[in-house]
């Protein structure tokens, strides 16, 4: 079976706290995840950072890209 790692770099105007304390949060990943992929959380959670091995369930689409970025994409 094939392993692929895609790699990207993207600079942003925001220092290293601002970024780390926009991804802690897991009210932000409606923010994160583009909108077309119609990600929502389904699991209950009252806490207000993420930690190692949090559970979040959720629904939306699913997709697995090749490296020429075709993709299959499931709901």
């Amino acid at each position: 079976m094939a392993f692929y790692q895609f790699l990207k770099t993207q600079v942003l105007d925001a220092s290293i706290e601002e970024v780390w304390g926009l991804i802690l949060s897991p009210d932000n990943l409606k923010k994160i995840i583009p909108a077309h992929m119609g990600f929502n959380i389904t699991s209950p959670y009252s806490i207000d950072k993420m930690y190692e091995g949090m559970i979040i369930a959720g629904r939306g689409l699913v997709g697995v890209c090749n490296k020429s970025n075709k993709c299959m994409i499931w709901k």
